[in-house]
């Protein structure tokens, strides 16, 4: 058995390596292309954008239906300005890829070309498919200076600021109620937080702890009525929005909710009877004259809606964003103003 046991682990080896060799030789083109963008990934991360780009290109050779390798190469041949960019990204496409990153990359790619227009177009089609995504805002900002509108620049800058705060806002928010669990003040807070960001369902359940916990909080009433309107059920919004008038007579947020609720129902009466009681409770708040403003024009009262831009000013004459809209309305009052058939 001595003599016969090393003349059998040798066979074994022998076979074992034969095996793998054989195995490499037989194994699909689909899995080692998957190989090859894992080894890509890898790569990416340590800034050789070049040499990844190189290895999905294999990969792509291997298995020309992958779609994700195909963005993924469009990618890396961006960042590294190589030539083929928008081969990648128009295969990508070609084969259905819609996706928020997706078009922000295209978005990326016509910035480089220094075609605006069409980088503005994708930059809108990533925020329609994700709202909540805080680059495409600045991106979009950045473009919508360069085209020459410096209204839609500052909206989008105040969007991805406001993303970029609530970001914040929510991880502090987590990291205070996960600390102390009973606090029905601190799960209001952290639903408030997680709906500013987009997380309806998480909202839903923190709101929902919250009220475990108390029945009467106001913040909690807010978050519970925004996400009921969210979900199509104007009836049960307008209950909460009443409750946080009951329980905290001067926060304007509930007024305000009312008058755009009004609004998108077509009653233009009652948007502006409600936007006015929210300065009427908080008239000291320059917030509110700002977001009376947005109705107002919304509503085509701009003679209203530059009012209470005023107003607005009177109380923080250095807000950018209330600047920024004074401009806005005056320019839309000039063109208002402007003859027919001027431009034909």
């Amino acid at each position: 058995m001595r003599l016969i046991q090393p003349l059998f682990l040798l066979t074994v080896l022998l076979v074992a390596c034969s095996g793998g060799s054989d195995s490499e030789e037989t194994r699909s083109p689909q899995d080692r292309a998957r190989d090859l963008i894992i080894e890509a990934q890898e790569i990416a991360t340590t800034g050789n954008t070049p040499k990844a780009a190189e290895l999905l290109a294999r990969s792509l050779a291997l298995d020309p239906d992958h779609v994700g390798a195909w963005h993924r190469l469009g990618e890396m041949r961006l960042l590294s300005g190589l030539d083929g960019v928008f081969e990648a990204l128009d295969r990508a496409q070609a084969m259905g890829l819609d996706s928020a990153r997706f078009h922000q990359t295209r978005g990326e790619a016509y910035e480089a070309e220094e075609q605006d227009s069409q980088a503005k177009s994708e930059f809108a089609m990533a925020l329609e498919r994700e709202p909540f995504r805080k680059e495409a805002w600045f991106r979009l900002a950045q473009v919508e200076r360069r085209l020459g509108n410096d209204f839609a620049a500052a909206e989008s800058l105040a969007e991805f600021a406001r993303i970029d705060q609530a970001e914040r806002s929510l991880m502090t928010s987590l990291q205070a109620a996960e600390a102390q669990p009973e606090d029905a003040m601190l799960a209001a807070a952290t639903a408030s937080a997680h709906l500013e960001m987009g997380y309806v369902e998480e909202a839903q359940e923190w709101v929902d702890r919250a009220f475990a916990l108390r029945n009467n909080i106001p913040e909690a009433h807010m978050v519970a009525g925004r996400i009921a309107r969210l979900q199509g059920d104007p009836d049960t919004a307008l209950v909460h929005f009443e409750l946080v008038t009951s329980l905290s007579q001067y926060d304007p947020r509930p007024w305000i909710e009312r008058s755009e609720m009004a609004l998108s129902a077509g009653d233009h009466q009652a948007a502006r009877n409600y936007a006015h009681q929210a300065t009427d409770v908080a008239g000291a708040d320059p917030r509110v004259f700002l977001a009376q403003a947005r109705i107002l024009i919304a509503l085509d009262a701009l003679d209203d809606a530059l009012a209470s831009c005023e107003a607005a000013l009177l109380r923080d004459p250095k807000r950018e964003e209330t600047l920024q809209l004074h401009a806005h309305i005056w320019d839309l009052m000039v063109k208002a103003n402007e003859p027919a058939g001027k431009d034909d």
